[in-house]
């Protein structure tokens, strides 16, 4: 007996002949999924077996409903009429031609271009500049915007109005290669251009002997420049620091959000062209933000305050650029080895209340003082099982259980947490005392929420 044991990655793709028993141990998670598996076994008259746990009623009803699901596909297919189709069209393929090499790229092909294109870009371990794609109905068809990443010659592309999705994004695609091509961006071959120093670099970087060839082409090395307006050594002050304050207006594209307001802290004053800076933002899924700098009233932080705004600073930092610290039961901040705040490049950024005049600002310092109190910065995590772990009060609605112990609920609120079987943040907005897990899901399903998530 030939016997293939396999996860759920053998779903497609496997094509034995002689297979005439597909066993699964555990249920699929999708119809597709279940009707995939099955068509493994070739042979006729196949058995297909699923193993379900005794008295589990809602794995029994899982399995009815891909039954019924199948059954549903396969009555859609059959009830399908050619009128539904749409046309083919004869023009779908258009063409950019360049007139010097007679190269040329099609629309079926224009995707992978630009992709490619964006591939060439720079990038490191937090940055992949790849494009985004959005779609917008019309009367008469849709339309596909494209944003190229932040590092492009050029942000967007608006495409021409299509029958369908897909030729809308191959359009737009063709559209982005011309417009690329047009300002050298991809040479007369259509193909992203080759920057030699980019390629001696290369070089240099996989030599054995990098220093003897970089002596031996020339090349020289520079000291990193830090611009005037971010040195500053006040880090480290006993005294009262006063800082000039630049606000961060942001406005949304379209306005159905509203953003925290931050303001920039520097020891000396930006030039004027980049004290009234705007700049552009494109966020996921083609959002937009308009943000400009508007000079504010300086202020002055006294030491203690100095200390706070720079570990605050040193906590969303480190949320966004060194997140396995988080994993930890306590964080230490304010380590001199971290190098937050202290370095050759000195500034705060800081959440603010500005008033109608956007002069005068305010720092939320009770905000900062609600994260600085965090148990997880002050050894205080670990002993949340103790002092809250008794049969008092896990029977009072007004504690939660969480991973490391016992929590009141009135602390969790518009806090951030980390969950463990995924190390994800969240941000609790608000806790609702009359759901639990034996709650309905939604009201439209028969499953609570226990039942949903184990399924």
């Amino acid at each position: 007996v030939n016997i293939l044991v396999a996860t759920n990655v053998a779903e497609e793709g496997l094509d034995i002949q002689t297979c005439s028993l597909v066993i699964r141990f555990d249920l699929p998670n999708t119809v597709a999924s279940f009707i995939q598996s099955r068509g493994r076994a070739r042979m006729l008259e196949s058995e297909y077996i699923f193993l379900v746990e005794r008295g589990n009623f809602s794995e029994d009803r899982l399995v009815k409903h891909f039954v019924s699901g199948e059954e549903q596909m396969i009555k859609e297919v059959q009830d399908r009429t050619p009128e539904v189709a749409e046309p083919y069209e004869d023009d779908e393929d258009q063409i950019y031609k360049v007139d010097v090499t007679k190269a040329t790229i099609s629309t079926g092909c224009s995707i992978s271009l630009l992709y490619h294109y964006c591939s060439k870009l720079s990038k490191d371990e937090y940055f992949n500049p790849v494009p985004e794609f959005s779609y917008f109905e019309e009367p008469g068809g849709v339309k596909c915007l494209i944003s190229l990443p932040s590092n492009a010659p050029f942000r967007q592309v608006d495409g021409p109005l299509c029958s369908s999705v897909e030729k809308a994004k191959r359009v737009a695609c063709l559209e982005a290669c011309r417009q690329l091509h047009a300002i050298g961006c991809l040479t007369d071959y259509l193909l992203p251009g080759e920057d030699e120093h980019d390629e001696e670099n290369e070089d240099l970087r996989h030599s054995d002997s990098c220093k003897l060839r970089g002596a031996e082409m020339g090349l020289e090395l520079y000291e990193m420049f830090v611009p005037f307006a971010l040195k500053g050594g006040w880090n480290g002050h006993t005294k009262p620091v006063t800082l000039s304050a630049y606000l961060l207006k942001f406005n949304p594209i379209p306005p159905d959000r509203e953003y925290t307001q931050f303001a920039l802290f520097l020891e000396s004053s930006l030039p004027r062209e980049a004290a009234t800076m705007k700049i552009e933002l494109h966020l996921a899924r083609g959002r937009i933000v308009n943000t400009e700098l508007i000079p504010s009233s300086s202020l002055e932080f006294d030491p203690i305050q100095l200390r706070d705004a720079l570990k605050f600073q040193e906590v969303y930092l480190r949320i966004m650029l060194d997140r396995p610290d988080f994993l930890e039961d306590y964080v230490a901040l304010g380590r001199e080895d971290r190098n937050w705040g202290s370095s050759s490049t000195t500034y705060l950024l800081l959440p603010v209340q500005s008033c109608d005049a956007e002069k005068d600002i305010s720092i939320e310092w009770k905000i900062i003082k609600e994260i600085l109190s965090s148990p997880i910065f002050s050894h205080t995590s670990q002993k949340l099982a103790e002092e809250f772990c008794n049969e008092h009060l896990i029977k009072r609605r007004d504690y939660l259980r969480l991973a490391n112990g016992w929590a009141p609920v009135e602390t969790l609120q518009n806090t951030l947490v980390l969950t463990t079987h995924n190390n994800t943040f969240y941000c609790i907005v608000d806790v609702l005392p009359q759901i639990n897990s034996n709650s309905k899901f939604r009201e439209c399903t028969e499953y609570n929420y226990s039942e949903y998530f184990q399924k």
